[in-house]
């Protein structure tokens, strides 16, 4: 979750090479990942079908489904299932940050005091 999360924060601090300010970036992906992961309410609480269709994204890998595995709530298939996005979502996130760097390392200038 950890690395899953810093692949994600990483890219989103890469828009550096090309905007002057990252900061609102930060701040609204808080409050998505705190809504759609479950920090600030359950996930019991969203609908079913919605529930199942953040399973497949990067949310719930942050906060509810640590939480979920702690308390012992998630089956050996779940849990396989959670790591197997989990990664998926690493994978992705980690080549689109090496992408997004490269191609930020091109414009990149840099003024000195």
């Amino acid at each position: 979750g950890h690395y899953l999360h810093y692949t994600i924060v990483a890219t989103m601090d890469m828009a550096a090479f090309w905007i002057d300010n990252t900061w609102t970036l930060g701040v609204m992906w808080r409050w998505v990942a705190a809504i759609l992961g479950g920090a600030l309410f359950p996930m019991s609480l969203f609908p079913k079908t919605v529930a199942e269709a953040l399973s497949w994204t990067p949310f719930p890998y942050f906060f509810a489904w640590p939480l979920e595995i702690l308390l012992g709530r998630v089956t050996p298939n779940q849990w396989l299932f959670g790591m197997v996005v989990a990664m998926v979502w690493a994978v992705i996130f980690t080549w689109v940050v090496r992408q997004t760097y490269q191609r930020g390392l091109k414009v990149y200038s840099g003024v000195g005091i």
